[in-house]
């Protein structure tokens, strides 16, 4: 992106869409310019929330297998939470990045890995990040 370290942008800074879509974070600032990490991209871990009554604590990373169709996975999913297909996840708030309550998507498939406790989802962003034209960045009050 076209701003940096000049215009107070700081590392780890969140980035949304207008439509206050999880788009990444700021990997890298540099006096003139940022670099973004999309939640895509698997190098990005983020700490999440099943968004409904009773929902649970997750992580939303990239996969390198779903990174071209737009998607990423939830992972750490707790044996006992009730978790569907449709369900919103956003942002948890924890890890001192991502403020709570920021929406990454909706969980579009859920997988069952080798035993009934080791299942994952694969999240469809809200963010089309084929058609990003613009970003806010979230910088923190001083």
């Amino acid at each position: 992106v076209d701003v940096g370290e000049r215009d107070g942008i700081p590392n780890d800074a969140p980035v949304i869409t207008s439509g206050k879509g999880l788009i990444g974070r700021v990997s890298l600032s540099d006096v003139t310019s940022a670099r973004v990490v999309s939640i895509i991209d698997e190098n990005s871990a983020i700490s999440a929330s099943i968004s409904k009554p009773g929902g649970s604590n997750v992580i939303v990373r990239g996969d390198y297998n779903l990174k071209g169709q737009g998607l990423c996975r939830m992972d750490n999913i707790p044996f006992d939470a009730n978790v569907e297909v449709g369900d919103v996840i956003e942002t948890s708030g924890l890890g001192g990045i991502y403020p709570k309550g920021i929406v990454i998507g909706k969980v579009k498939q859920i997988n069952k890995g080798s035993s009934e406790y080791d299942r994952y989802a694969v999240i469809e962003p809200v963010v089309d990040f084929k058609r990003i034209d613009e970003v806010f960045i979230l910088k923190s009050r001083e």
